[in-house]
């Protein structure tokens, strides 16, 4: 890159292709110009980092915090681009680690990028690599979630419909679930889960038929939050816990239920329970 038409002390920069070939027909001087967006990344980086530690230390805080972050880029009017964006992944890749207590599946962050923050509840892709380096390495969007910026009370954006994709592997096949809608719920919410019955019905001149029932049995997903434990800090804002209370673990359970009643394809009266509500319980 060539900035007002010279190099280094004034002197042109010739443009020339990799190894060295000029393109304007002068005398090659040395190989190809090293590519300076390293470090300017590099120095990008430590003067935002620099910039939010002085918020940290602000805080009382020897750790960086998102907030950190936001008020560092709020602050400086050259950072104006950053506002409205977040800092994701760009590549992950799966691998599976052999510990004590046995195999374990574990998320390998590759890079990654600023990327927008939409302010509405959207399914966002999310690219996996499984199997890296491998014959069967394969890449699957498995979806995400976005976080809308807008304040929505008690609400947020939560996963909702799901899927399945099939991953090829040395033992055969592996089945990957895969996000297909996302749409703005309480943290402990009901999602639609549909199974599928054979059942006998006697038609009105009296004969037997078996017909496919389907039932939305539905299940609860989400967390239940307990608020913060800790009753006394260190200091205002400051992140070291004097005293906490003990919080009861709380989980996202079924709370209301539907009842399905119908004769199977084994002349047997079968039960169904669906869930209708889910909520946060002790």
């Amino acid at each position: 890159m060539v900035v007002n038409g010279g190099g280094p002390q004034g002197h042109p920069v010739e443009e020339t292709l990799e190894g060295g070939i000029p393109l304007n027909g002068g005398s090659m001087v040395g190989g190809p110009v090293p590519n300076p967006l390293g470090a300017n990344k590099e120095l990008f980086v430590e003067t935002i980092a620099k910039d939010a530690y002085v918020y940290a230390q602000q805080g009382k805080r020897k750790t960086l915090q998102r907030k950190d972050l936001d008020n560092a880029i709020e602050a400086i009017d050259e950072f104006a681009f950053l506002e409205g964006s977040r800092c994701e992944p760009a590549r992950i890749h799966m691998e599976r680690l052999l510990l004590l207590e046995g195999d374990r599946e574990v998320e390998v962050v590759g890079g990654c990028h600023c990327s927008a923050w939409p302010e509405e509840c959207l399914r966002l892709p999310a690219l996996k690599t499984f199997f890296p380096d491998s014959p069967w390495e394969v890449t699957v969007d498995v979806g995400r979630c976005s976080e809308p910026t807008y304040g929505a009370g008690s609400l947020f954006c939560m996963p909702t419909k799901f899927s399945t994709a099939l991953v090829k592997n040395p033992s055969g096949g592996k089945v990957i679930r895969t996000l297909e809608s996302c749409e703005m719920k309480e943290k402990c919410y009901r999602v639609s889960q549909v199974e599928y019955y054979y059942e006998i019905v006697h038609s009105s001149t009296g004969h037997r038929e078996k017909r496919l029932k389907e039932i939305d049995v539905g299940r609860c997903l989400g967390s239940c939050s307990s608020g913060d434990p800790c009753l006394l800090r260190e200091s205002q804002g400051g992140e070291k816990c004097l005293a906490w209370a003990e919080v009861a673990s709380r989980r996202c359970a079924p709370h209301r239920y539907d009842v399905h009643i119908f004769r199977s394809h084994r002349d047997r009266i079968r039960t169904v329970v669906a869930i209708q509500q889910c909520k946060c319980r002790g």
